[in-house]
């Protein structure tokens, strides 16, 4: 997430891009339980079952599914990689919307990169995997 503030401080974007871009990325990301269905790991009654159980916990998806023993630790872990690819990059996000021109943008990420120490360093997502709500 830092990448996106870094953006915003530098004065490349505003705040409110940065939340309009959060906000585009979110609408691509898949429910686990879509997934989980799709990938035979549960069944929609399973899923209307964690839900109802997510409702009364106030925990994510993924946690109760696995208190629960409908998802193993490792079909979770799968589930929440394919929930992250899902999602479109920060930079995909802020082209979409038009918040900057990709000659600026890559401007930018080439001067970010030699402040980290060299141009093979990646630049994270706006919002890491281990930042995502699970369902």
């Amino acid at each position: 997430m830092w990448f996106g503030f870094d953006l915003v401080d530098e004065g490349l974007i505003s705040s409110a891009d940065l939340c309009a871009a959060m906000r585009r990325q979110m609408q691509y990301r898949r429910p686990i339980g879509q997934l989980a269905v799709e990938a035979g790991y549960m069944t929609i009654a399973r899923v209307f079952d964690v839900l109802a159980t997510q409702h009364e916990w106030h925990r994510p998806f993924g946690e109760v599914a696995l208190e629960l023993g409908y998802l193993k630790r490792e079909q979770l872990g799968l589930l929440l990689l394919q929930q992250n690819d899902s999602v479109p990059s920060l930079e995909e996000s802020l082209l979409a919307a038009g918040a900057v021109t990709k000659e600026a943008l890559d401007a930018w990420i080439r001067e970010y990169r030699s402040r980290l120490g060299g141009t093979s360093c990646e630049i994270p997502d706006i919002i890491p995997l281990s930042e995502l709500p699970v369902g």
